[in-house]
């Protein structure tokens, strides 16, 4: 039985090399300066893209349809009520 000892402790430390690896987070790999300045610079470019787009004309319909439906409100329905459905 006495064999099988310097195994079992091999297979021991193995196991708990593994498992520490599954439940400790990971660590995090330090990025160069450079990199990040690219990702913000590229971030940045892309929504200053998106930001400078025009308002598609379905929605801007869209909108003006939902600013008649509120002005065309029964006068007799309070806030409260239509606050309730």
């Amino acid at each position: 039985m006495e064999l099988y000892a310097p195994r079992d402790v091999w297979f021991q430390k193995l196991r708990k090399k593994m498992m520490d690896c599954m439940t400790q987070p990971p660590r995090a790999r330090p990025r160069k300066e450079q990199a990040d300045r690219e990702i913000d610079e590229n971030l940045k470019r892309a929504f200053n893209e998106v930001a400078s787009q025009q308002v598609p004309d379905r929605f801007t319909e869209l909108l003006e349809q939902l600013r008649k439906q509120e002005t065309q409100k029964p006068s007799g329905q309070s806030e409260e009520a239509a606050s309730d459905d």
